[in-house]
C-alpha cells in the first residue's frame, strides 16, 4: 500500500512514463555489440563503485585525522592545511566518479534518435566512463600516498 503511493509520487514527479521505456528497449536492441557495450558499463560501474567505496573510506580516515591527530593550536600548521585539502579533493574524486554510475535511458538521459546516432551514444558513453576512471584511479592512488605521507610525518612529530 504505502509503496503504492511511492511509486504513485515518483511517477508523477518524475513524469514516468512506461512508453518511454518500451521504446529505450526497442531502440537499445538494434545496436551493434550491444553485450560488448553493456559488459564493459558494468565492468565500469563495478570497478567505479569500488573506487568509490575506497574514497568515501579514505575520506572519512582524513576527516578523522583532522579531529584526532590535529588539534585546536595545530589548525594552521602545514600539516592541518594538507589534511584539508587532501579532505576536498577526495570529496571531488567522489562526486566526479558518480559520473561514472550514472545509466543511460529514460527519463534523464533518453538515447537519440537515429540507430547510427544510439550507436555513437553508446560508445561514447563508454570512451568517457572508461577515460574518467582511468583519471580518477590514478588521482586516488596519489592521493593516498599523500595521505601515507603525512601520517607518517604526524607521528615522527612534523608540524
Amino acid at each position: 500500500m504505502i509503496y503504492d503511493l511511492v511509486d504513485k509520487a515518483f511517477k508523477t514527479l518524475l513524469s514516468l512514463n512506461e512508453e518511454d521505456e518500451r521504446k529505450f528497449a526497442d531502440a537499445r536492441k538494434d545496436i551493434n555489440h550491444i553485450n560488448h557495450i553493456l559488459h564493459d558499463m558494468v565492468i565500469i560501474d563495478t570497478k567505479s563503485s569500488a573506487l568509490l567505496m575506497h574514497v568515501s573510506i579514505m575520506l572519512a580516515v582524513v576527516i578523522g585525522m583532522l579531529f584526532t591527530l590535529i588539534g585546536p593550536k595545530e589548525s594552521g600548521s602545514i600539516l592541518a592545511y594538507m589534511l584539508k585539502i587532501e579532505m576536498v579533493a577526495y570529496a571531488v574524486v567522489a562526486m566526479v566518479l558518480l559520473r561514472c554510475l550514472d545509466i543511460m535511458g529514460s527519463p534523464f538521459r533518453k538515447l537519440r534518435n537515429e540507430m547510427h546516432e544510439i550507436d555513437a551514444q553508446y560508445h561514447q558513453e563508454i570512451v568517457t566512463r572508461r577515460a574518467i576512471y582511468q583519471l580518477m584511479s590514478r588521482v586516488v592512488f596519489i592521493l593516498t600516498v599523500v595521505l601515507i605521507l603525512i601520517t607518517f610525518l604526524k607521528i615522527f612529530g612534523f608540524q
